[in-house]
């Protein structure tokens, strides 16, 4: 699933962006750990549909857009900023609870 590694692009950039802006977001790191996540997650899907590791991705998407709403509603990110990575995430969100018959 290519979004997956996407997503994990998308919160590595933004984590950078608010360690070069001198951004001291309290959750910088939870934001780049759940990103990986959502990659990682999605690669061991490629060889199958286990439905525990599908949790695990949901879960970390979830995750990583709440952050991500975080940021941007404490001024840390602007809704131009953070808005893309919402949007994949809600698409990859979907398209694993269909994936999972949800």
């Amino acid at each position: 699933m290519r979004k997956g590694l996407e997503i994990s692009v998308q919160s590595a950039e933004l984590v950078r962006f608010l360690l070069a802006d001198g951004q001291n977001f309290p959750l910088r790191e939870r934001l780049l750990d759940r990103g990986a996540a959502v990659g990682l997650c999605c690669r061991k899907m490629v060889d199958g549909n286990d439905p525990k590791i599908r949790r695990e991705a949901m879960d970390a998407l979830e995750e990583v857009d709440y952050i991500v709403e975080m940021a941007i509603h404490a001024g840390y990110l602007t809704p131009m900023q953070g808005n893309a990575l919402r949007d994949d995430c809600g698409e990859l969100l979907s398209a694993l609870k269909k994936q999972g018959g949800a």
